[in-house]
């Protein structure tokens, strides 16, 4: 932590101070401490340690000579009047007389230099002056004040209060550059910070919101130097084009909307977006998409790459079908999804997506292919659990004629080559053997493959993108799944939320599914499809849906209403009772538990559904809370999870005591 002292006359006005206290904590957060001075109090020859000195006035500089001994980390600190107080010094009238007044003459002073700087030179400003007689300010209207209302003398009608000054940018930037504490969050509320100051227009703003703009766009921009970028403010200013983009359109841009540049009349709405456009005579695919600070948007990139049909990969149907337009939602766990995928989309790193089945996983990941800069190159999927191991392999990396009694004369190519320039979907990863992963790990850190029976490597440029059903950490944890190759797929993690989780969601999805059939669904209906827990998430509502079109009805739903109507110890799937859920939940504990690690409640849940059994994470946390205080199971924070203890092992023997024992695994 950074220490910060800031020196003052006096302490009269500590609600001023207070507020530049504020400011810089709203910049800089916890990573400085502040500590105030006052010189009023302050011994002639007290030493003053801190990583910044901030002053509100040169004057008091000669005064600090005995009390500071590096005067280079001495600051002293702008001021700027905020932009949201002007509306009513704007409606003064011209060539009005007006006193401006703040706690010391230097400080009006100040404030009226502020205003003259931000174009009043249309009115006759008067800075007030504590120590000349009240009288000679007789007969003047208006007074501006930056929160010192109390000081403006008696007998001037009008009162404008613009509020306490701000600290200026260029202070806040030259502070930042001082104490080493130039970082994405800094940089970020600095640009927030900088929304309410008037005096975030001036040169030095500018610049260096486009040096930045630059320095976080390019840094995020795969292949950059192949690509024709543009750069653009949040008004769509053209402020940067790297080399290709000057070669593309041949013109002298800045400054220029790139909307006169060019024809982006096709383009749809939104940060995110897509058009074509001509230039020369060829067709360009046009990208945009914004250039984020942490959450800040500070501008937009344009991407233009050769228009390029899909002709040839739609005859061998690897193509993507989906975009992110064709996902139907509302909620705004879906939105925040999106989001964060579009994000994604623009770079090559490798996604790993998961959710249950059913919430369309490669949805998403036909949606990313199609928002990338890989969207007219194949598109690729494949199902890893469908396929015995040596399929597998043959499938993803093919063969050499004769490697196999069976095999294809001419040999086959893999689908890694056939995605090359494209990206490859490996649906079900969590179900690969450990031959297989070992394989994978390979192709993904050395980006080349070989062939089965083949002597040569073969270099591709694929994108991954993995799905599972599964929690591979504790697939890991367990044995399952090798740690390296988690790691390389778990670059960027997707997690889809069940329909159950999005609940706003579910009649949007069934309209769509039912069409104008909609318009026939009763009230009751509706909240019997909302409090469905959706076991099977959007796959069994479009079944439900198929149903309901065909005999306009529906059926009983599989998962249980969980809405306020279900009666408390309700069965959670059929003939299962209260206990019966209990002793159900013990098993898998004691099924999965080894001597230092146990099963998490992710998975639990996950082995329920798979056994039709659907309860919420409350209900199944509940439960072993119930466990736990019977002694049956431990429950451990972290990956460990829960695990059976021995009387919990003993519980279930006197259940069953002609069961086999199936935890002697644990040891």
């Amino acid at each position: 932590m950074k220490k910060v002292i800031m020196i003052f006359s006096t302490n009269e006005n500590m609600g001023a101070i207070n507020y530049l206290h504020n400011q810089l904590e709203n910049v800089f957060e916890s990573e400085i401490e502040i500590e105030d001075v006052f010189l009023d109090a302050l011994n002639k020859n007290e030493k003053l340690e801190a990583d910044a000195y901030l002053i509100v006035s040169e004057d008091i500089l000669e005064l600090l000579k005995n009390n500071i001994s590096d005067f280079s980390r001495i600051l002293i600190v702008r001021r700027a009047i905020n932009k949201n107080s002007l509306s009513d010094v704007e409606k003064i009238s011209d060539d009005e007389t007006v006193l401006v007044v703040n706690d010391s003459v230097v400080s009006s002073l100040q404030t009226m230099y502020n205003l003259y700087e931000l174009g009043f030179g249309n009115l006759n400003l008067v800075p007030f002056d504590e120590t000349k007689p009240i009288s000679i300010y007789d007969g003047i209207p208006v007074a501006i004040t930056p929160n010192e209302a109390h000081l403006v003398p008696p007998g001037i009608g009008r009162i404008i209060n613009i509020g306490y000054r701000e600290i200026s940018f260029d202070t806040m930037l030259h502070l930042a550059q001082l104490l080493d504490l130039e970082n994405s969050r800094t940089y970020r509320n600095l640009i927030l910070n900088s929304k309410t100051v008037t005096d975030s227009g001036s040169l030095l703003y500018t610049k260096y919101l486009q040096e930045l703009l630059k320095s976080q766009a390019l840094s995020r921009t795969v292949g950059g130097d192949n690509q024709a970028i543009i750069l653009c403010s949040v008004g769509n200013q053209i402020i940067y084009m790297n080399p290709k983009a000057e070669e593309l359109i041949g013109v002298q841009s800045a400054g220029r909307n790139i909307e006169s540049v060019l024809d982006l009349s096709s383009m749809t709405d939104g940060d995110y977006a897509q058009a074509e456009t001509e230039i020369s005579g060829d067709i360009y695919s046009v990208d945009k998409s914004p250039v984020k600070l942490m959450t800040e948007i500070i501008g937009f990139s344009y991407t233009l790459s050769p228009y390029v049909g899909r002709s040839e990969s739609s005859r061998n149907g690897m193509f993507a079908r989906y975009t992110f337009g064709d996902i139907i939602h509302r909620s705004e766990a879906m939105n925040r999804l999106i989001d964060m995928a579009k994000d994604i989309s623009k770079t090559d790193y490798t996604v790993s997506i998961t959710g249950e089945s059913g919430t369309g996983k490669e949805m998403f990941a036909q949606s990313i292919h199609n928002y990338s800069l890989r969207k007219d190159k194949p598109f690729v999927a494949i199902n890893c659990a469908a396929l015995t191991d040596s399929l597998l392999d043959s499938e993803l990396f093919g063969y050499e004629k004769g490697s196999f009694t069976g095999a294809d004369s001419h040999g086959k190519i893999g689908l890694f080559e056939q995605a090359h320039g494209g990206t490859i979907f490996l649906d079900e990863i969590g179900d690969i053997s450990p031959h297989m992963q070992l394989r994978l790990l390979r192709a993904l850190q050395e980006k080349q493959i070989m062939k089965v029976g083949g002597t040569r490597l073969i270099d591709i440029d694929v994108r991954v993108i993995a799905a599972t059903n599964k929690n591979l950490e504790e697939e890991v944890m367990k044995g399952n799944f090798r740690d390296d190759l988690f790691y390389r797929l778990n670059v960027i993690p997707l997690h889809v939320p069940p329909l159950r989780e999005r609940k706003e969601d579910v009649l949007p999805l069934f309209r769509y599914f039912v069409g104008d059939k909609f318009a026939d669904l009763t009230e009751e209906e509706k909240n019997r499809l909302v409090s469905n827990s959706w076991p099977g998430n959007i796959r069994q509502l479009e079944n439900v849906a198929t149903y309901y079109c065909a005999l306009s009805s529906l059926p009983p739903l599989k998962g249980g209403d969980e809405g306020p109507s279900r009666p408390a110890g309700a069965n959670y799937a059929v003939g299962m009772t209260e206990d019966e859920l209990t002793e159900y939940v013990l098993n898998i504990i004691s099924e999965n538990s080894l001597p230092y690690h146990g099963i998490g409640r992710g998975a639990i849940l996950e082995l329920l559904r798979e056994s039709s059994v659907s309860i919420g994470e409350g209900k199944l946390r509940d439960i072993l809370q119930a466990l736990s205080s019977k002694g049956f199971i431990d429950i451990h924070k972290g990956r460990t999870g829960s695990i059976i203890t021995n009387a919990g092992r003993k519980y279930l023997r006197e259940l069953s005591p002609d069961s086999s024992d199936d935890t002697k695994r644990t040891g």
